[in-house]
């Protein structure tokens, strides 16, 4: 990141203690050795995950809009395209292979030219059973940052299905 510049706007918002605490965390984890798996920001619709994501990418890079991801509009418009969904009929089983390959182009695409991202609204492949971790192991093992916003929300009964063995996991 070039001190030069003003910082980002999404880097000048004031974190809560929750999401201070998870910002040191990760920065300590990123110093002390190289991470080769995705890196998971877990909590509650509302709960400030986006917001982190954004203030991280912003804190270490110039242009953090080119490494923040909305995934749900893309993997919902991929399926669209899809000529065979519609003989799916919303089966998981035909339609998980989909979405796998499409979160796989998507992280493929977002990392050809940069070193990290940060894939949010993954709601729409909770559902399928996608497996998240796997799709971002590839990047991961050449070094390169992902950082996955994962709603959690334990009243209306909805998580993420993430291995927390395969990701460092924080709560947010």
């Amino acid at each position: 990141m070039s001190f030069d510049k003003p910082l980002h706007r999404w880097g000048k918002v004031e974190l809560s203690p929750k999401q201070r605490a998870a910002f040191n965390a990760i920065e300590s984890l990123l110093a002390s050795q190289p991470v080769y798996a995705p890196i998971c920001l877990i909590g509650a619709f509302g709960s400030g995950k986006t917001t982190l994501a954004r203030y991280w990418l912003a804190q270490h890079f110039d242009n953090p809009e080119a490494r923040y991801v909305s995934a749900g509009r893309p993997l919902l418009n991929g399926l669209k395209q899809e000529e065979s969904l519609a003989r799916m009929g919303g089966n998981p089983a035909k339609i998980l292979p989909l979405l796998q390959l499409g979160l796989s182009e998507l992280l493929e695409e977002a990392l050809a030219d940069e070193q990290a991202v940060v894939l949010d609204n993954l709601e729409v492949v909770q559902p399928y059973g996608v497996s998240l971790e796997k799709a971002a192991l590839p990047y991961t093992r050449q070094g390169k940052a992902v950082l996955l916003c994962l709603s959690s929300d334990k009243k209306a009964n909805f998580h993420m299905n993430i291995s927390r063995t395969e990701c460092h996991c924080f709560e947010i």
